[in-house]
């Protein structure tokens, strides 16, 4: 058998941080608050809080980490699990899989199924009806560039908008949801789309003619960094696990011939499906 492996984790609020692994696990280490990591998976400018994991409680196959404070809103964090704990047939956890990242909450906002229009210079948004709608981060040109980590979560976990010939999911609410982004019109080539079409394959089976398609629908997210000059090459790898869930690595290979690699344990949870 393979294994064991942390699933996905989320944010519980500012100060809870829930981590679901494949199968039940044991070990003293597995509450053991010393044993476990909680840190920002990048390094932010203001830096992110490092708040200290006060306990660690276990229940099924979920260890909950409560904090001591607060972590800081909308940023990307890493946990890692103990290495020592292992599943009922005392397999250790695997070492490259003991981890999972995922986003802290940020500032909420009402999404709308209705067509926006935005002022490109970062001013209010109109729903269909002419009402005003206000972005939470307006354009400014003091905002920071973006990590190329952070350009693949981005380009990965938002809904690119679908083609009038996918197939749309019907789990996503009473209207069609056809993902996309308001800003699309105003990207520099005509007819880009921003995002990945990777949540079209939530809803299907993971067959090998899905895994192919999420694969693509990856790759094809990804090659703007490409195509911009921010990395040479971009590999991916998809893979299915139990509970219908799809694990997704994706290396990165930079100008200088650094590489970053990234993994979603379950992508799922980390679009938020």
């Amino acid at each position: 058998m393979a294994a064991p492996w942390v699933a996905s984790a989320r944010a519980n609020g500012l100060h809870t941080v829930e981590v679901t692994f494949n199968e039940a696990m044991i070990g003293a280490d597995l509450t053991n608050p010393a044993a476990w990591t909680n840190d920002p998976a990048i390094a932010y400018v203001p830096p992110a809080t490092t708040p200290v994991i006060a306990s660690v409680t276990y229940s099924g196959l979920i260890a909950v980490l409560h904090l001591a404070s607060d972590m800081t809103p909308d940023r990307i964090y890493e946990v890692r699990a103990p290495g020592t704990i292992t599943n009922l047939a005392l397999e250790v956890i695997d070492p490259a899989r003991r981890w999972a990242d995922y986003v802290t909450p940020g500032l909420a906002h009402v999404e709308s199924g209705d067509i926006l229009y935005a002022d490109p210079l970062g001013g209010h948004m109109e729903d269909s009806l002419g009402l005003p709608f206000y972005e939470l981060l307006p354009w400014s040109p003091t905002l920071s560039h973006v990590t190329l980590r952070e350009a693949m979560w981005i380009s990965l976990l938002s809904d690119r908008r679908a083609s009038a010939e996918d197939v749309l999911p019907d789990d996503r609410g009473p209207l069609p949801y056809k993902g996309g982004w308001w800003a699309d019109q105003y990207l520099p080539t005509s007819g880009d789309r921003y995002g990945s079409k990777l949540w079209l394959c939530r809803a299907r089976g993971l067959t090998q003619e899905t895994l192919q398609e999420a694969r693509s629908f990856a790759e094809e997210a990804l090659q703007p960094l490409i195509d911009d000059g921010l990395c040479a090459r971009i590999d991916v790898l998809v893979e299915a696990q139990a509970g219908n869930r799809l694990a997704v690595q994706v290396t990165a290979y930079k100008q200088d011939g650094d590489t970053i690699v990234e993994r979603f344990p379950d992508l799922w949870a980390a679009i938020g499906l």
